[in-house]
C-alpha cells in the first residue's frame, strides 16, 4: 500500500498546527516544531522527504549589500551579478 503526501515545508506544516495550538492553547515556537520534526524523523529512520516535507522551493542571495529572492524565473535576471566567465 502506498501512502501519497502532500508535500509540504516545515514551515507549512507550522503554519497548518496554528489553527489546532489556538483551539488548545499550545504555545509552541516554530522552532521547536522544526526541532520536533526532525527529531521523529530521526527516531523512526525516515527522511523528511520520505514523508512529504521538503525544503523550502526559493532560495535568497547576498550580493554587493543587497538580498534577492531567487525563482526559477529570476535566474536570468539576476545572472547580471556574475561575470560572464560563469555564466
Amino acid at each position: 500500500m502506498t501512502i501519497q503526501y502532500r508535500k509540504r515545508t516545515q514551515d507549512s506544516v507550522w503554519y497548518n498546527f496554528l489553527p489546532i495550538m489556538q483551539k488548545f492553547d499550545i504555545k509552541v515556537q516554530r522552532e521547536t516544531v522544526k526541532k520536533k520534526i526532525r527529531e521523529i524523523c530521526q527516531r523512526w529512520g525516515i527522511t523528511r522527504e520520505s514523508i512529504g516535507i521538503i525544503a523550502a522551493e526559493r532560495a535568497s542571495m547576498y550580493f554587493a549589500g543587497q538580498w534577492s529572492s531567487v525563482s526559477f524565473e529570476k535566474v536570468n535576471d539576476l545572472s547580471w551579478h556574475f561575470p560572464e566567465s560563469w555564466k
